[in-house]
């Protein structure tokens, strides 16, 4: 059994590592621009994604247990935001780091790139049921994100707060509310509509790993490997915010169930690249956002799969 699970591991890793790579040569052979990066992503985040949540959702068939799953992920959402920003508090107060960068830093512990990343890897890992709870975590992701995150970002790039609710229209939202209808109103899709949106999630995975490693060819890997906060950062975000969760989990479950799983891969995902885009906006460092969002982003290749081989023994 051991042996199998480690096996299963060092596929991932093999898989993560065959899909990035072709994105990160392309990048530094220069054969993909920034800007058609940037069109890559704006695929993935406005169709392919919400395509595979409504996609997810709308296979799933309500009943009691699964209900109360979706309720205990959505809970265990808000448990993995409020203990990375507890972690990342007690470092900035510990390491004497004022709100100028600190907000940011604190945003990026906090939230995870459950949604670009974890929901399409998820997927990929444990299969269609457990990307349906996956929605759950991320929908609290995102509903907070746009709420108490952006006053963070504020905080660390020294301007005035202000929520900005109105990200929360999104495309992303607005296809975990379509496929939550469809779930719980066990309306089936047209046989071509359905088969349409499977086509689209199939091709979610893939293309996240091609942008990771096209995002990763286009950083300063010199730079990014010498900042010291970054690695703190990435140890926290991979290392110790998993680690807590997997704690609770035990302490509160006795035992590590398949929602287990998918709490704790969701909990070891990298930072969410919405830190280094909204510290762009906001004229803070956004630089060091983009190294905690990549370190985390590169290291998360080798830490997720071994998170996965710690659930599976």
């Amino acid at each position: 059994m051991r042996t199998q699970a480690f096996l299963e591991a060092v596929s991932s890793v093999g898989v993560f590592l065959l899909l990035a790579v072709p994105g990160f040569i392309f990048t530094k052979k220069k054969i993909l621009t920034s800007r058609q990066v940037e069109g890559i992503s704006s695929v993935l985040v406005n169709f392919l994604w919400p395509a595979m949540v409504v996609d997810a959702m709308a296979q799933a068939r309500a009943d009691a247990e699964l209900v109360r799953q979706a309720g205990q992920s959505a809970l265990w959402g808000l448990i993995i935001i409020v203990l990375g920003a507890l972690c990342a508090w007690i470092w900035l107060k510990v390491g004497k780091i004022g709100n100028e960068p600190g907000g940011i830093l604190l945003f990026a512990a906090a939230f995870a790139n459950t949604g670009l990343i974890g929901m399409p890897l998820i997927r990929l890992l444990l299969g269609e049921k457990m990307l349906f709870l996956a929605s759950m975590v991320e929908l609290v992701n995102d509903v907070l994100i746009f709420s108490v995150g952006i006053l963070l970002i504020q905080t660390g790039c020294g301007k005035p707060r202000q929520a900005a609710l109105r990200g929360l229209l999104s495309p992303g939202l607005a296809g975990v509310a379509i496929g939550f209808l469809l779930f719980a109103t066990r309306w089936e899709l047209p046989a071509f509509a359905g088969e349409a949106l499977s086509m689209a999630a199939d091709a979610t995975a893939p293309m996240v790993l091609f942008l990771v490693g096209a995002q990763l060819g286009e950083g300063d890997l010199k730079a990014l490997v010498r900042d010291g906060r970054a690695w703190l950062l990435t140890a926290l975000r991979l290392v110790v915010v998993p680690a807590a969760v997997l704690a609770l989990w035990l302490i509160f479950a006795g035992e590590l169930t398949a929602v287990g799983q998918t709490i704790l891969l969701l909990a070891a995902m990298p930072a969410g690249s919405c830190c280094a885009m909204f510290t762009r906006q906001y004229g803070g460092d956004w630089g060091l956002a983009t190294r905690c969002v990549m370190l985390s982003t590169l290291c998360a290749v080798v830490t997720v799969p071994l998170w996965l081989l710690v659930t599976i023994l």
